[in-house]
């Protein structure tokens, strides 16, 4: 069988501030377009301030050591920014590929 995507690995990217977060972008809106990638991206946001419960451990001190690259402010920066990005998507100001590479470079910035 394929390999199946996981856009976690990006999600770790932009979490770690990683450069090559731009390259995964390309290749995973390709393959899931814009609207599953920003639900990702809010789910990557939302645990930052509350973390699922039922998460292993390893994956909650994973988040714990991502969540320090990011302050509370700039968290809320960063969501409100992502709304703003899905809105001007959605109602067409602003074309897929391009709001979502300003998100991106927000996070690593």
């Amino acid at each position: 069988e394929a390999k199946e995507t996981s856009v976690f690995p990006f999600l770790d990217m932009l979490a770690g501030k990683k450069p090559l977060a731009f390259v995964e972008l390309d290749k995973l809106h390709k393959e899931f377009g814009s609207q599953y990638l920003l639900t990702m991206i809010f789910y990557l946001l939302r645990s930052f301030v509350q973390s699922p419960k039922n998460l292993p451990s390893f994956v909650l001190q994973k988040q714990d050591r991502q969540r320090k690259n990011f302050s509370p402010e700039r968290i809320k920066s960063l969501y409100k920014l992502a709304l703003e990005t899905d809105f001007k998507i959605k109602s067409g100001l602003i074309e897929e590929k391009m709001g979502l590479t300003l998100l991106v470079q927000k996070f690593l910035s």
